[in-house]
């Protein structure tokens, strides 16, 4: 199991939302925000004083857990509770080589039936361009093959690995940590995992997968969950990787924010 905490929001958010001097970009810089239930939802990329990304985020209001659907429009994943989330301008500027963020809601779930069927939050984390992630589909003939074919060990944090079964659609496999209790027969109820992802042997996102109450009780408890991420040995893609990963309620904006942090550049390799 990773190493996980629950620390005080204040100091946090703080150094999250606070502004820089230095370089024009310095500061935090947000997307454009879409609808999500009865509020909004936005990326947002951090940005340090020598013009280094240091923090990308989403940033979901309040308000944007209430009114969302509460049953599902189709099977597994609700592609009828979808949004593509583009990161502003300033975070290509910076060098990240992130291209959007899918944003899911599902309101009963998905499978593995018993394991994530409870109330949550997906967010894809992509660096591959929407149309190649669209390309996805059961319509190539080597669909199959390509979700189930996974990623060089080098690729992959130790100790995860790429369960049976078919990738998504239109959204790819799921590379899952096996010293996360969550995961083991008898483990704590699903409340926050992470996850790398996988489609045709190469690595093309990061995705924590939150639920709503999950969420909720931080609000209630004015705690931030933050866990120390496993990195894998190379990257196949060059750019900013996170070292840590964190959830957190910001009283004073009315908002969450579940944020990749500690972003350090690789070389690809």
């Amino acid at each position: 199991m990773h190493p996980r905490s629950v620390l005080p929001l204040g100091a946090l958010a703080l150094l999250l939302l606070a502004g820089c001097d230095g370089t024009s970009d310095a500061g935090t810089h947000f997307g454009t925000a879409a609808d999500v239930g009865d509020g909004t939802v936005r990326t947002f990329v951090r940005i340090g004083a020598s013009g280094v990304p240091e923090t990308l985020g989403v940033a979901i209001s309040e308000s944007a857990l209430s009114g969302l659907p509460t049953h599902a429009g189709g099977d597994g994943h609700d592609h009828e509770s979808l949004w593509t989330l583009r990161l502003p301008d300033e975070a290509r500027t910076a060098g990240l080589q992130y291209d959007h963020v899918w944003f899911g809601w599902n309101p009963e779930g998905h499978e593995p039936e018993g394991l994530f069927t409870y109330p949550h939050f997906d967010l894809h984390f992509y660096w591959v361009p929407v149309a190649e992630r669209e390309s996805w589909t059961p319509v190539d003939p080597e669909f199959g093959e390509k979700g189930g074919r996974a990623p060089e060990a080098r690729y992959v944090p130790q100790g995860y690995v790429l369960p049976p079964g078919p990738a998504v659609p239109e959204m790819g496999n799921h590379l899952v940590d096996t010293a996360d209790p969550t995961y083991a027969p008898g483990g704590p109820t699903f409340t926050e995992v992470l996850i790398w992802g996988s489609y045709d042997g190469r690595v093309p996102f990061l995705e924590p997968m939150i639920t709503r109450a999950f969420l909720e009780s931080l609000k209630a408890s004015g705690r931030a969950h933050v866990e120390t991420l496993a990195q894998p040995q190379a990257f196949q893609t060059a750019g900013y990787y996170p070292t840590r990963y964190s959830v957190r309620y910001d009283a004073d904006a009315g908002q969450y924010l579940v944020t990749l942090d500690g972003l350090v550049r690789h070389a690809a390799g």
